[in-house]
């Protein structure tokens, strides 16, 4: 079903009519080419949805019937990202892949191997919201500003496991020490990965879990997707 991010749309629903203009009409209706009688997702990416029916349309707006809401409420355990930036595509990508895996909140990290560049906080947005309407993730993540690597303490303090993937280190980890937690937050290197300093500091965190996978080294986009998807099945019964 085609989705839409609207993000006042609890505020607008009004008797059941939803309105869409702007840009957003002017894409469904030459891009999309959506057609009275479909049915529409509507998101406004802060856990409230709502499925409605297109009802018509002209030039300037689109006038939608709702025909069923709801609210979905999060389930722990929550993962959030920090995450040494990259190029800035593959910096697009990590954006991409952590709003389609359910990211909450995403940190961005200046490490000492790590591309340095300011952040397009509007170019992310619209990242973010394509990724969040492709995927139908009803929550849209929070993009903090860059942090320096020697900042990472601090933000440690906030959650109860901290796990990072090391290509070097060679530590086994258990299930249990994966299990046990309820906001976990994921930390991804550079691609061309974490200085010693910083593999040693990462090491001394008492929060922290250091983890090694047998797979070659991975791009920064990739490299999460497997951390995530690590993680959430070792946390499967």
């Amino acid at each position: 079903m085609r989705a839409l991010y609207l993000k006042d749309l609890k505020s607008e629903i009004h008797k059941n009519i939803v309105t869409i203009s702007g840009e957003k009409a002017n894409h469904l209706r030459k891009v999309v080419r959506i057609k009275v009688g479909e049915k529409i997702l509507l998101l406004n990416g802060n856990g409230f949805s709502a499925e409605g029916l297109v009802e018509s349309y002209n030039k300037k707006e689109i006038q939608v019937k709702i025909l069923e809401s709801k609210h979905k409420e999060t389930k722990g355990p929550f993962f959030d990202l920090a995450f040494c930036t990259p190029k800035k595509n593959a910096c697009d990508e990590i954006f991409k892949i952590a709003t389609e895996l359910g990211v909450g909140e995403i940190h961005p990290i200046h490490s000492e191997y790590s591309s340095r560049y300011p952040l397009n906080f509007e170019r992310v947005g619209k990242v973010l919201e394509s990724a969040l309407i492709q995927s139908n993730n009803p929550y849209f993540p929070k993009v903090n500003d860059v942090l320096n690597f020697n900042d990472l303490g601090k933000l440690f303090v906030r959650y109860d496991k901290v796990f990072t993937f090391s290509s070097t280190a060679d530590i086994k980890v258990s299930r249990s020490q994966i299990k046990g937690f309820k906001k976990g937050l994921v930390v991804i290197g550079p691609e061309g990965g974490f200085s010693p300093e910083e593999e040693v500091f990462l090491e001394n965190e008492k929060k922290t879990t250091v983890i090694h996978l047998p797979t070659p080294i991975l791009r920064a986009p990739h490299a999460l997707s497997v951390a995530v998807g690590f993680l959430v099945g070792c946390l499967i019964e």
